[in-house]
């Protein structure tokens, strides 16, 4: 057949169910009041809204709330405002602490760039911080050998320790139970310390 033809034909017009065609209202709704929302923060709000949201992957989640937006109209915008926060209470010295990694690019004396990585601890209530640098990206054991230097310096080990969900220090989330890594759960059961997990891809 010709081209025009094979438009014209039924064949042609094709049209396929999403998984998440059930919560277009809601989200179509949710990116007018709050266009700036990322597809993650969307992924975690159908888990939190609905009983029983279908298994899908953070790639599926992004190219629905895509094709909403350009079906709908409704461009992506810069968030206006800080996020919303609020001040926490303070602790006591010693109660809280907070771990993060991180990693930039910098100049050595003579001129050449390298990749620094270093991990930080900062306590709550003091702000007093460690850092550890390192030219090598940081294992489970440099990471476990950087929190006994953490504790050393600090001359203690705080009660409740903040974390991203990191694979070095988790294996997986088995329906909402954290599994650490086998130096990191030595690490805690030794020196004792509470840990608390932010939630996967919310900062």
């Amino acid at each position: 057949m010709t081209e025009e033809e094979f438009i014209a034909n039924s064949s042609y017009d094709r049209h396929y169910d999403h998984k998440l065609d059930a919560y277009e209202s809601y989200v179509v709704s949710e990116l007018r009041k709050w266009p700036f929302l990322s597809a993650p923060q969307f992924h975690d709000r159908l888990k939190e809204h609905f009983p029983d949201p279908p298994s899908v992957t953070p790639k599926t989640v992004f190219n629905f709330v895509n094709r909403l937006r350009l079906i709908r109209n409704l461009p992506k915008e810069s968030e206006k405002s800080l996020r919303p926060y609020e001040k926490q209470p303070e602790t006591s010295y010693g109660r809280y602490a907070q771990c993060d990694f991180g990693k930039r690019w910098m100049r050595t004396p003579n001129g050449e760039s390298c990749k620094v990585y270093f991990f930080a601890m900062s306590l709550s209530g003091s702000r007093y911080k460690f850092q550890h640098f390192s030219r090598t990206p940081f294992t489970t054991a440099l990471a476990v050998y950087a929190h006994e230097l953490a504790f050393k310096l600090f001359s203690g080990v705080p009660h409740k320790i903040v974390y991203d969900q990191d694979k070095l220090f988790l294996v997986k989330e088995n329906l909402g139970d954290l599994v650490l890594t086998s130096g990191f759960r030595t690490l805690v059961r030794e020196h004792g310390f509470n840990l608390v997990f932010c939630r996967k891809s919310a900062p």
